[in-house]
């Protein structure tokens, strides 16, 4: 869904198998992070942590969105969020 430059994405786990199951039971219907698309996943990533995020995964691409990289980061006062780099 996609509304005044807003896009909220639902997420279904596939099966048991998927990634996603143990979190549908976890949050049921609230959500589980953020994401913030940026042009320099790298430089926010940087600033982020000095502002008290703690990185939790890997610059990696996404498979599920056109290869584009992302990274995770967490704070306890604002929980999970996610970059996601622009297409260049």
């Amino acid at each position: 869904m996609k509304k005044q430059g807003i896009r909220i994405e639902l997420v279904v786990p596939d099966g048991e198998e998927s990634p996603f199951y143990p979190l549908l039971g976890k949050y049921k219907n609230s959500f589980y992070h953020i994401c913030y698309e940026t042009e320099d996943i790298r430089k926010e990533m940087i600033m982020l942590r000095g502002k008290g995020f703690v990185q939790t995964t890997r610059i990696q691409p996404a498979p599920a969105i056109g290869g584009r990289n992302v990274v995770f980061l967490l704070n306890p006062q604002i929980g999970l969020i996610e970059l996601l780099e622009t297409k260049k």
